[in-house]
């Protein structure tokens, strides 16, 4: 028996005007259930109608519930084989479908429950003592499940009563409790729904027919805040429900039986699920995080996604987002988009019994044809089985390729509608190999069997090892050859030799011998051939020189490195001298060595061209200074610069004289610098100190003014200034140093000059 609840027609719709349009996935498996998809028409007038839940009965009609633009219910059915939809009433909204087609639903045009027989298009109002009727069976006489209020009580309680019957003491109540509802009924009259409970917020319920008594499907006490739901039952008695968990997790659908309890169902990767019909062999349809129909088979609670298992339809751009109608032929009746608009489908099984087609073909890397030789052996650079695999017309699709090489067999899925594709890459030698294709169905085709002899490497050959190193005269090896995969053809010795010959006063470090060629029975050749050997009949060539240049003069000023080099283009020289260094001083030097290659051939050398050295810097030298000076004195130093070897080029040696007061006070401090032709400096400083006291400064100023008696109070005031200064009395040598400048401005005899210098020696007495 397939369900249709009314409180789930909200939920279908929300989901059904989300899916967007999406493709259908890809099926990888090759394992039944498979379906033909078939869109169901929509009247005319409805675009932008969003369809509901589905249901489905034994002869395949199909019923669902819709919303228009403005958020009014309808009630639409297709007749089986009929072109298009029926719509019982303007307006409605359906309750249940029984399995023999009686549809229940409420007409909101008068506010009455109906039923409608598909089969002859009759509607009639129903009538029931039941305040609200959710379901109703087939048997006879016709029992009607819903709620209604008990006697002293405005809280409703689930009941069942005839269809007909205004006598509500026919009413019986199912024991879910208050504020309880049934959702479903079977003909034996098991009916399945929820109520209150003292474990969880709301429990699952089953009114047992036999035992006039409510059994609790579940939750148990372990989440006091879960909620159940039945919503369906098939005739076996088995219950499918919802589930949910306020505790931050998700409780998936179940089906129940007596026999085996409470099973969920499981949701896979998803979070959320729900189931939404149930038919009488246990299958069970619903959808998983409301986007996706969804199949759970008899037996198991593994999740079968609808969308992978369309196999035949002429529709595009569609997606099934939920199920809620199956019956025991297998037929489901959808929810989904078809091009962006919400649509009803059909979901029919489909059969599909002839085998599919595989066939295969021997190419190169390139993917050209590639065919073996004479002898039946292939020996292309790369080569490649290459499988082309298709499925009959109408059929299911391609499910996988199965290859078997050399006993060892693989399967891999190919493309459902069929491809092109490279199975095996082959090794050489002899490869046995069998494939076949398999459809979604599970049609087998017979293996194709084929032996493939390929060879692409050239016979190997060898030969006794030559001497090592360099040898004088022609030589013969005796070799061998031999081929791995398809053998030495028969114009190919497995001995033979090879020789050198070399012409007298030559040399060579890769000498040749003679060519043999060597096949394989697959056409692979190589040339076998010596080479790299060594003879040598010729001496070597040796030089010498300077590993630097001098100078523009000609002249070096450190130890020159001599270094040699040596060729021999045959047997190599035994031994080239290492670098020489020539340190001695002195012109015209070389050095002379005598060079041999590993034949025994020699040759002597100078080193060319002869070196000039001179490592000595030339001396610079003062003369003459008296190390200390007063003002009064005249300063005279010589200066000097020489070399013994190459001479000097440049010298900035200067002599130094003058009167000493035109030095500054302290140490005087000169130097100067000499360079040889070789570039050798050398450099020397000379230091002296100048200084004043109040005899020296006094002598100065009579040397400027020319005469003694004048220049008299300028010494007195000089001796003044020197005393105030051992005194350390700031205050008056300053003033004394005032009077001393008065005295020596009012000297006429002085210049300007004279008079500064004076001042600022008294300044530093």
């Amino acid at each position: 028996m397939t369900r249709y609840l009314a409180r789930g027609v909200a939920i279908c719709l929300l989901f059904a005007g989300f899916a967007g349009l999406l493709a259908p996935s890809a099926v990888n498996a090759a394992s039944g259930p498979f379906y033909a998809l078939t869109a169901l028409p929509m009247p005319s007038g409805t675009d932008g109608w969003i369809v509901g839940a589905t249901q489905i009965d034994d002869a395949g009609d199909i019923v669902a519930g819709a919303s228009d633009t403005g958020g009014f219910q309808h009630v639409l059915v297709w007749p089986h084989g009929g072109s298009a939809a029926v719509q019982p009433a303007a307006y409605g909204v359906p309750e249940d479908l029984t399995h023999d087609g009686v549809l229940l639903y409420w007409n909101n045009s008068d506010g009455h429950l109906h039923q409608y027989t598909i089969a002859t298009s009759s509607d009639s109002d129903a009538v029931s003592v039941l305040t609200g009727v959710r379901a109703m069976n087939a048997a006879g006489p016709r029992m009607t499940v819903g709620t209604y209020l008990p006697q002293n009580s405005q809280i409703p309680a689930a009941g069942e009563a005839p269809l007909g019957s205004n006598n509500s003491n026919q009413i019986t109540d199912l024991g879910f409790g208050i504020d309880s509802g049934a959702a479903d009924i079977n003909d034996a009259g098991d009916v399945a729904g929820f109520g209150s409970c003292a474990t969880a917020t709301q429990c699952a319920y089953l009114y047992d027919h036999t035992t006039h008594s409510a059994i609790v499907i579940g939750p148990d006490g372990s989440d006091e805040s879960a909620t159940m739901q039945a919503t369906g039952i098939n005739e076996s008695g088995e219950v499918i429900g919802q589930s949910s968990s306020n505790f931050g997790f998700n409780r998936p659908p179940f089906i129940y039986t007596k026999s085996g309890g409470l099973v969920f169902l499981s949701t896979g990767t998803a979070s959320t699920g729900a189931a939404g019909g149930i038919n009488n062999l246990g299958d069970v349809v619903g959808e998983i995080a409301e986007a996706n129909a969804t199949l759970w088979p008899s037996g198991s609670t593994d999740p079968i996604d609808l969308n992978t298992r369309v196999v035949q339809t002429d529709l595009t751009n569609w997606h099934l987002n939920g199920a809620a109608g199956i019956n025991d032929n297998g037929l489901i009746a959808a929810v989904g988009s078809l091009n962006g608009e919400s649509r009803v489908f059909l979901l029919a099984p489909a059969t599909d019994s002839v085998a599919p087609t595989s066939t295969g073909t021997i190419v190169d890397g390139s993917g050209a044809l590639a065919t073996p030789n004479g002898a039946g052996w292939y020996n292309d650079d790369t080569l490649k089985l290459h499988i082309q695999v298709a499925d009959n017309d109408g059929g299911f699709g391609l499910g996988s390729l199965t290859v078997s090489v050399n006993g060892d067999s693989s399967t891999r899925t190919v493309n459902r509608i069929g491809q092109s594709l490279d199975a095996l890459t082959f090794s050489e030698g002899t490869t046995s190999v069998s494939y076949y294709a398999t459809d979604l169905a599970g049609n087998q085709e017979t293996a194709h069997d084929l032996t493939v002899q390929y060879d692409k490497t050239a016979p190997t050959w060898s030969c006794d090892d030559p001497p090592s190193g360099w040898v004088r005269g022609d030589l013969t090896l005796s070799c061998h050859a031999s081929d791995t995969f398809s053998g030495l053809d028969a114009s190919s010795p497995a001995d033979f030799t090879l020789s050198t010959s070399l012409g007298p006063d030559a040399e060579s470090a890769n000498v040749a011998t003679n060519t043999q060629t060597l096949c394989d029975i697959a056409g692979n050749c190589v040339n076998a051939q010596l080479t790299g050997l060594m003879i040598d009949n010729k001496a070597p060539t040796v030089s010498g020189a300077p590993t630097s240049a001098p100078n523009g003069s000609n002249w070096y000023n450190t130890p020159v490195e001599i270094h040699w080099s040596c060729a021999d283009g045959g047997s190599g020289v035994a031994r080239c001298p290492d670098d020489q260094s020539i340190t001695t001083e002195g012109m015209n030097q070389a050095v002379t060595q005598t060079v041999s290659d590993n034949a025994g051939n020699s040759t002597t050398a100078t080193s060319s061209p002869a070196v000039n050295i001179d490592r000595t810097a030339p001396t610079v030298s003062y003369s003459g200074n008296q190390a200390s000076y007063q003002v009064d004195q005249i300063v005279t130093i010589h200066c000097s610069a020489s070399d013994n070897l190459s001479g000097v080029a440049s010298s900035s040696c200067t002599d130094i004289s003058g009167p000493a007061y035109t030095f500054a006070l302290g140490n005087n401090q000169f130097s100067a610098t000499a360079t040889d032709y070789a570039g050798n400096a050398g450099n020397n400083s000379v230091s002296f100190t100048v200084g004043v006291t109040s005899d020296s400064l006094c002598t100065l100023a009579k040397q400027f003014i020319g005469n003694s008696r004048t220049a008299h109070p300028l010494c007195v005031m000089a001796n003044n200034i020197q005393k105030a200064q051992s005194m350390h009395n700031n205050q008056l040598k300053a003033s004394l140093v005032d009077a001393f400048s008065v005295l020596v401005n009012a000297q006429r005899a002085l210049t300007n000059q004279e008079r500064a210098i004076l001042v600022q020696l008294a300044q530093s007495l």
